[in-house]
């Protein structure tokens, strides 16, 4: 599994230009240092989404806190995500 730090992916501007997939891996996007997104942070999760897709990867979502999950089940971002999502503890 490729481990993405969500708050790197988030704050670099270019992050997903300067994105190198592990052939051999799926991603795990980890959300451990974030509490809440923005929407530009969701059009990243979906540009990470197509990403994995056209790599024939599976997208999984870590230690995603309830605020953050709250957001992404409105908008209806989780059900496209095809992983399993871990929660802290």
């Amino acid at each position: 599994m490729q481990v993405i730090e969500a708050s790197k992916l988030f704050k670099d501007k270019s992050g997903l230009d300067n994105l190198v997939l592990n052939s051999e891996n799926d991603l795990s996007l980890d959300f451990s240092q974030i509490d809440k997104i923005s929407l530009k942070d969701i059009s990243t999760i979906l540009n990470l989404k197509k990403i994995a897709v056209l790599n024939r990867k599976n997208l999984r979502l870590d230690n995603v806190t309830s605020n953050v999950m709250q957001v992404l089940e409105v908008t209806g971002l989780y059900k496209t995500i095809d992983g399993k999502t871990t929660f802290p503890l």
